[in-house]
């Protein structure tokens, strides 16, 4: 199985393929045998991030291809955020995307990476009252609840937006989260242990409001989870629904990964 943090690239479009030379005789078109082999160069370092990218020309006399197939090729690269154009600069390298654990804002927390992030807090409200129905798995019976509503940021850039729903008996440090406060991820206490999560992935398009939160054009591509976390609370160690959440992430910016051996039955 493969770590997280060694996510595989594409693979080649044929066995023993160097990586360097196009199949002419593939049903697969040349261009998106193209657009696999530039995206394997940008994952293995080839192309460094905000270096220069190489220009249609250069692809075309390498690749012995004309444009009609380099251009479709790198628009590819372009929609999945690996290269961006410039005007007057030509094509250059975007940073590599983040894996990120898919889950709930507990469990982004708790991950080894969590030294790397910090949470800017956009709103924190008690929400048990108004969503009732919703939230009455979460947490001991009558206990408060608090909505989260926070920015993930990576090296000050914002990647993922939560709207997150947690049991505060047992996540006690969201009592003391404030409107516009930016906290350091691993500064939080977590004494959780997070032993099932139940989620949903699908693509979306960014609002006018996840735009504005991430940094984004509205209407770009964007993947939204909704999750379910559940962990050992307690002396006894009894498993518990700890939060519900949606988290938006920007598809430009982060790949959402999954342990399928830290993976239990479905919540029902």
């Amino acid at each position: 199985m493969t770590s997280s943090g060694d996510l595989p690239r594409r693979p080649s479009i044929r066995a023993g393929e160097t990586g360097t030379r196009l199949s002419r005789g593939s049903h697969v078109p040349l261009y998106y045998q193209l657009a696999v082999i530039l995206e394997n160069r940008v994952e293995a370092g080839r192309y460094l991030p905000g270096g220069r990218f190489p220009s249609d020309h250069e692809l075309c006399a390498e690749f012995q291809v004309s444009r009609t197939v380099v251009r479709p090729a790198v628009a590819i690269l372009e929609r999945e955020g690996r290269v961006e154009r410039h005007r007057g600069h030509g094509t250059l390298v975007r940073p590599p995307k983040v894996n990120h654990p898919l889950g709930g804002m507990t469990r982004a927390l708790s991950s080894e990476h969590s030294d790397d992030w910090a949470l800017k807090i956009i709103e924190v409200r008690n929400d048990r009252p108004r969503m009732g129905e919703l939230l009455r798995p979460i947490g001991p019976s009558g206990g408060q609840i608090a909505r989260v509503t926070a920015v993930l940021l990576r090296d000050g850039n914002p990647t993922a937006l939560y709207w997150s729903f947690l049991s505060e008996h047992d996540v006690p440090w969201v009592k003391d989260l404030s409107d516009g406060q930016v906290v350091q991820a691993h500064g939080l206490a977590l004494e959780l242990r997070l032993v099932e999560r139940d989620s949903l992935v699908e693509t979306s398009w960014a609002t006018d409001f996840e735009s504005s939160c991430l940094k984004i054009v509205a209407g770009s591509p964007v993947l939204v989870a909704y999750c379910h976390e559940v962990a050992a609370v307690g002396a006894s160690s009894s498993e518990r629904l700890v939060e519900v959440a949606w988290m938006i992430c920007r598809s430009d910016a982060m790949r959402l990964s999954v342990s399928s051996s830290s993976l239990r039955p479905t919540i029902k």
